[in-house]
């Protein structure tokens, strides 16, 4: 609400806590005017909402945006985004578990056959340093 005290703070408070929490992947925070609290008939509330300047940050698991002034069209435009970056975070998560899986497949067969490793490491330019012995001279003296 537009008149109490730090409505900002307290706003974007509840919405991080609800996508915290797991209750939502996105929550909005929004500031209204102080006189849509003053509309009694339902009716009214309607028009006077879809007129209002609205403050609203939108929260979502990987990132808020910054505050902004606009109507409810905007606060949409705003959530559609937030909703793109989490279909695309999701896309992504299924993507590196598919090449993890198909990885630990790999990864089987190659522990199961060191020539194989050798072989992949000398093509890739892999070389695992060797440690000297302690005592060993270059030059042949013991």
């Amino acid at each position: 609400m537009g008149d109490s005290a730090d409505p900002r703070k307290r706003a974007m408070a509840d919405a991080r806590e609800r996508v915290d929490r797991g209750i939502a992947h996105i929550a909005v925070a929004v500031v209204y005017p102080a006189n849509i609290r003053d509309t009694a008939d339902f009716k009214q509330l309607r028009a006077t909402l879809k007129k209002a300047e609205l403050e609203f940050a939108v929260c979502a698991e990987a990132e808020t945006s910054e505050w902004r002034r606009g109507n409810l069209d905007a606060v949409l435009d705003e959530l559609r985004r937030g909703h793109d970056l989490l279909a695309q975070d999701d896309v992504l998560t299924r993507s590196v578990e598919h090449l993890q899986i198909g990885m630990s497949g790999l990864i089987n067969v190659l522990v199961s056959n060191p020539a194989a490793i050798d072989r992949i490491a000398k093509v890739l330019g892999v070389h695992a340093e060797v440690e000297k012995k302690a005592g060993n001279d270059e030059d042949g003296d013991d």
